[in-house]
């Protein structure tokens, strides 16, 4: 039925066969699984009718990260309600190729700070020829440039359109904000315990203070930019929510597709987009020419597509205050992994909930350990020690 009503299926056809599923997201994600469906149909059809489809879940494993009664579980069910709208409300809007979105259900729950809902999208399956990047090895030069035009083209269709925020489920600054700071725990502990103790004696005293009031200072900085300037935002652009696809199966081509759409918001100064994906995604041998380089060509494609009102030196001052939001986005994997490791300890020994949370414990910790690297050397770089908004105590520019 979800096929039927957005492909030209004739009515008397039907899926005759659904192969078994697995999981595509390779690891991937933490808070969906993405499982791969390959059907057949009981009469033939035209060449252009998929048969590969990609059906995007929450992980009820990672639900310890938002606990009842919290803000957190609020926004998290809005989170995943916002994918599931993004396919039939934004998805046609965006001049950037995406997954074609075929189904999506929401089924949210009477009080959404108690209990998490049940959510669905069914979408197109980008082949089995897609390229990846990640923290790790980072992005070519190619794939880097792609990137940053890409997310210029998708700001531009959004620039200052205010018209956004009525999408249902869409995300405020202060939303993004609020989830940022539910995902980092107690804010005390994780301040002393994570960046006073573990990056104080790995970054040093300077980098530690800044971020250290960073976090308890956030409403002074976080999505805020030296203009009045908005457009779509996230804070969850990392290179894992980037994926490279064929242009055709016989020509050695791709293009850049971005395919992660939970916390997008509208109203913020759109360089923490930038800067949170180009910490992310550069390898560190790589870092000062790909990231001149792409800042270079987003803000050269933001003028072509028609934004005149933000000049190179605004995308410059505040693509160095936004630098601070992946280091702190860093500072998630304390308060996460110990809830996702006390979920495990819970399950029987060798039982697959404990091996499965322990092996995404792991994970977590190479990615956010790999992210406060990536910070520190950006925030460095680029000389970042009195952004507009921040001004720490004891330090000067």
């Amino acid at each position: 039925a979800a096929l039927r009503e957005k492909l030209t299926i004739p009515l008397d056809v039907k899926v005759a066969t659904i192969a078994p599923i697995t999981n595509c997201g390779g690891g991937r994600g933490y808070a969906n699984y993405s499982w791969l469906l390959k059907v057949t149909y009981d009469k033939t059809v035209n060449p252009d009718i998929p048969t590969e489809f990609v059906l995007k879940i929450p992980n009820q494993e990672f639900a310890p990260n938002f606990p009842p009664g919290t803000a957190l579980r609020r926004l998290a069910n809005q989170s995943y309600a916002l994918e599931a709208t993004w396919y039939d409300c934004v998805r046609d809007r965006l001049p950037i190729p995406q997954p074609k979105g075929y189904w999506s259900g929401i089924e949210s729950p009477a009080d959404t700070t108690k209990d998490m809902g049940s959510y669905g999208v069914l979408m197109g399956y980008l082949g089995d020829d897609i390229v990846t990047a990640n923290v790790f090895t980072g992005m070519t030069d190619v794939q880097n440039l792609q990137a940053a035009e890409a997310l210029a083209k998708l700001h531009a269709s959004f620039w200052n359109a205010d018209d956004t925020q009525d999408i249902p489920h869409m995300f405020t600054p202060e939303d993004s904000k609020a989830f940022i700071l539910g995902f980092l725990g107690p804010v005390d502990e994780v301040v002393e315990t994570r960046v006073g103790e573990q990056y104080r004696e790995k970054y040093g005293d300077k980098f530690a203070d800044y971020l250290m009031f960073a976090i308890r200072n956030a409403d002074d900085w976080m999505f805020k930019g030296t203009t009045s300037e908005r457009t779509l935002c996230t804070f969850d652009l990392r290179t894992d929510n980037i994926v490279w696809r064929k242009v055709h199966p016989k020509l050695n081509e791709y293009e850049c597709c971005i395919i992660d759409h939970q916390v997008w918001n509208y109203g913020a100064s759109p360089m923490f987009d930038v800067a949170d994906h180009l910490t992310c995604s550069i390898a560190s041998d790589s870092r000062a020419n790909q990231l001149a380089a792409a800042l270079r060509k987003y803000h050269d494609t933001l003028v072509a597509s028609g934004v005149s009102t933000y000049t190179w030196e605004q995308c410059n001052t505040d693509f160095d205050n936004a630098t601070w939001l992946p280091a702190v986005c860093s500072c998630f994997g304390y308060g996460m992994c110990n809830n996702i490791r006390a979920g495990a300890m819970a399950a029987p020994e060798g039982s697959p909930e404990r091996e499965g949370g322990l092996a995404m414990v792991a994970g977590l910790e190479g990615l956010f350990d790999a992210l406060v690297q990536s910070a520190f050397e950006t925030v460095t770089l680029r000389k970042a020690w009195n952004p507009t908004f921040m001004k720490v105590p004891g330090y000067n520019a």
